[in-house]
């Protein structure tokens, strides 16, 4: 809800105060970052997160974040 606001900094700053972070915690929040348009932030957090932890939901938002980073470079390369 907050990704599509564009309120994506308030969920981060709960995320980095939580003492123990789930699957959960750490796939909303990647997820939400990818739906912000804020891919580098998504991958930075996929790779903070341990592998084990992560489910299809996790690498799902990982594999559409990097996605759309390659997007936008042959959107980059096409309007250079």
């Amino acid at each position: 809800m907050y990704a599509k606001c564009g309120k994506i900094d308030y969920p981060r700053q709960v995320l980095d105060k939580m003492s123990e972070r789930n699957v959960m915690s750490w796939s909303t929040m990647i997820s939400g970052y990818d739906q912000a348009g804020r891919a580098l932030n998504a991958v930075e957090l996929f790779s903070r997160m341990k592998v084990k932890q992560a489910n299809e939901f996790v690498f799902d938002s990982a594999v559409s974040t990097c996605a759309s980073m390659l997007a936008v470079d042959v959107r980059k390369q096409i309007h250079s």
